[in-house]
């Protein structure tokens, strides 16, 4: 069998990241999809939702399928951690929280377009995050008791990650059977639509006082068992898929220049989500596979209901269910989001950096 490289890189390769005594920024707001939801979705009416087991069955302190789309913790609960944080930042029904630190809007199948996951059901998309996070800087003044002056700020200090577009290609163009934008646009054509309407969404979230904006790029989705295994089997196909992710993610570093020329005070960064994961060994496609049982639904991604065959060692998995990484690549992943290892990894600075002073 051939040999090709995965979207995900050698679990050993990562440096755990120590939390710090004090958090390095006031507060994190973040937006984007499953891949970062912690538990949004689990009051919609939807097929996206992980709410049960064997979702959780490592989350600190015991099994606890909080609606996490894997084993354990997110990628960007591992950014949390490195930046200080000692709890996680709470989904959208925990904002008002006294002691605030920050919004995780993120929802499964959302996307940068309106009606991508659509066949999934309810969803919180791009713009409806940016809508709840209106919400949220109205209540802030009497959840900080103080003024609007000081919170604009502190949110200037905040950082922002916006995860977001792997649903436009997963649940979107790739799906040409319930959507028509494959039929309507060449993969370059569609990655510019998808970047216009997200540079819309940051200079929406620079207007509400974002200055330390990171955005993550899509990983290589031809590499996942969903696609690999069931939608666009084969390595060919697996070459177009990440082909059009290619061109979007090369529109999305592109566009941190050209956002700065309208947001000159601002601190904006591209992660490199598929340079970091082609850092690792050549895996075999045998290793495309999910830890847990899938359900034959039309996604066929999330994992059944209680089941009890999941894979021992989660800690050597890439996949947990048919898309979403396992616990233990998000934090190597994390990792060099949070810390760049290669010139390569952040364009054209890591977290670290960018949420320093």
């Amino acid at each position: 069998m051939a040999l090709i490289n995965l979207w995900c890189f050698c679990l050993a390769s990562f440096v755990s990241c120590v939390a710090l005594a004090d958090p390095q920024v006031p507060c994190y707001f973040i937006y984007g999809d499953s891949l970062a939801d912690p538990g949004n979705n689990n009051d919609l009416n939807t097929v996206a939702k992980a709410n049960y087991a064997p979702y959780g069955v490592d989350f600190p302190g015991g099994p606890n399928p909080t609606g996490r789309f894997t084993n354990g913790r997110t990628y960007v609960d591992f950014i949390a951690q490195s930046l200080g944080f000692t709890d996680f930042i709470p989904p959208i029904s925990g904002r008002s929280a006294p002691s605030f630190i920050g919004v995780n809007y993120a929802s499964g199948a959302a996307g940068i377009l309106e009606e991508t996951g659509e066949t999934n059901g309810d969803r919180i998309s791009l713009g409806k995050q940016l809508s709840a996070h209106k919400e949220t800087l109205n209540r802030l003044p009497a959840i900080w008791s103080t003024t609007k002056e000081d919170v604009t700020s502190r949110l200037s200090r905040c950082l922002y990650t916006i995860g977001i577009g792997s649903n436009d290609y997963v649940n979107n163009y790739f799906l040409p059977q319930s959507y028509s934008s494959m039929s309507q646009y060449d993969p370059k054509a569609f990655a510019k639509v998808l970047i216009t309407e997200h540079s819309n969404a940051i200079k929406a979230l620079y207007d509400m006082g974002a200055r330390k904006i990171a955005f993550v790029g899509v990983g290589h989705i031809g590499f996942t068992p969903l696609e690999f295994k069931l939608l666009w089997p084969g390595a060919e196909n697996a070459t177009k898929l990440n082909d059009a992710i290619d061109l979007f993610n090369a529109e999305l570093k592109a566009s941190v220049s050209s956002l700065k020329k309208d947001m000159p005070d601002a601190k904006i960064t591209f992660l490199d989500t598929v340079a970091i994961s082609s850092g690792g060994p050549q895996q075999s496609v045998e290793g495309i596979v999910s830890c847990c049982k899938n359900i034959d639904t039309g996604s066929q991604v999330t994992c059944v209901k209680d089941d009890s065959t999941i894979c021992a060692d989660r800690s050597k998995a890439l996949f947990f269910d048919n898309i979403h990484p396992t616990e233990a690549v998000n934090e190597a992943v994390s990792a060099r989001y949070y810390t760049a290892k290669d010139a390569s990894d952040a364009y054209p600075y890591d977290i670290q950096t960018l949420v320093s002073p």
